[in-house]
């Protein structure tokens, strides 16, 4: 899996590693060529546990996007159509659609699985019996993924909707995933030693997981061990301080979020002004950036002042040109070993660092 992610004192890969485990047993539950329909609003955070390349190794042919209308061509014929998405009725009502919308001789050929992310729906599962379509689903089934790696400090649960749902439709299903969340994080890393809080919300949150602490554990629980890595856990109730998600971010990673908007260690920017010269101009809108850990001129830039990138930019330029060029003037067999070695990682670092000089432009324009 992703070694930027081990460089911490909690293994963050451990998360990695079990979600997309966990994801693989579902998908090999599905015997035959498969393809995945999958909730847009999933496609990065599922990206951010599982490549394409591990997908395929499982007979995933392709994965399309979940929208209303009839399913996409499919370039090659499977069995399994998978769909993967969020307890949305919306959602259930474009499936509803999708099945409908299948010619008689796909419905009878290929069998229909859903997994639910991170929790099956009674509601949604009464939706799709009201259509007419609960009895095409093969496999109904839950993909228990509550927490999202991003950085080796770093998780989400990607609940963007989660305060809205809590305070304006007094809809408390978030409180449960964040409890559900935090025993998962037991299973994984050991029970927590210390835990403190803050806001009306918090005592909820922690009687909930002391309610689920006393469900059983799964069989390889380290909560049911004498182990611990998480020494205190710190829960915020976001009413507590409504303000400084207003404040503007002035850090490198805070402004390109500011203007462009990063999703999943992803941001998409004008194509323009990374296009070399044999690209078609005409064929990118948008240059899509990965942006984490493993860019080590990113790592290192991110939380800098955007007034001190240039300067600290310009410094690493600097050494990484006269490294290279300390190296290319070896004379030895040995020296020349030595620059061999090291001419791919020079090499990566003046790539990331022309990515950030592109970027720069783009956030003062």
């Amino acid at each position: 899996m992703s070694n930027y992610l081990t460089s911490s004192r909690v293994n963050i890969s451990l998360l990695q590693e079990s979600a997309a485990k966990d994801l693989i047993y579902l998908l090999d539950k599905c015997d035959g060529p498969k393809v995945i329909i999958l909730d847009e609003g999933l496609t990065r955070p599922i990206g951010l546990i599982a490549t394409y390349s591990l997908l395929r190794e499982h007979d995933v042919k392709e994965v399309f996007i979940l929208n209303a209308g009839k399913l996409s061509n499919f370039r090659e014929k499977v069995k399994n159509v998978i769909f993967i998405s969020r307890p949305f009725l919306t959602h259930m009502d474009m499936i509803c659609d999708n099945i409908h919308k299948e010619n008689q001789d796909d419905l009878k050929q290929r069998e229909y699985h859903l997994f639910f992310v991170p929790t099956r729906s009674l509601l949604c599962e009464k939706r799709l019996e009201r259509k007419g379509v609960l009895g095409n689903f093969v496999l109904i089934e839950e993909f228990c993924c509550f927490l999202f790696p991003l950085e080796n400090d770093l998780m989400s649960m990607e609940m963007n909707d989660c305060y809205k749902e809590l305070s304006l439709e007094n809809d408390p299903t978030c409180l449960y995933r964040v409890a559900q969340a935090i025993v998962s994080l037991e299973d994984l890393y050991g029970r927590i030693g210390r835990v403190t809080g803050k806001g009306p919300v918090v005592k909820q949150v922690w009687d909930l997981v002391s309610k689920i602490s006393l469900e059983p554990r799964k069989p390889n629980s380290k909560a049911n061990r004498n182990y611990k890595t998480i020494d205190h856990l710190v829960l915020i109730d976001r009413s507590v301080d409504l303000m400084t998600p207003m404040a503007t971010q002035l850090t490198f990673e805070g402004l390109i979020d500011e203007l462009f908007g990063i999703d999943c260690c992803t941001v998409e920017l004008p194509a323009d002004k990374f296009v070399s010269e044999e690209d078609n101009v005409n064929t990118l809108t948008h240059k899509k950036l990965v942006l984490n850990s493993n860019d080590e001129i990113f790592a290192e830039t991110r939380n800098k002042h955007f007034n001190a990138v240039l300067m600290n930019l310009s410094k690493r330029a600097k050494h990484i040109t006269s490294e290279y060029d300390e190296n290319r003037s070896g004379k030895t067999v040995q020296e020349m070993k030595q620059l061999v070695s090291r001419l791919p990682y020079i090499l990566a670092l003046k790539r990331q660092l022309s990515t950030c000089n592109y970027t720069i432009p783009q956030l003062l324009d």
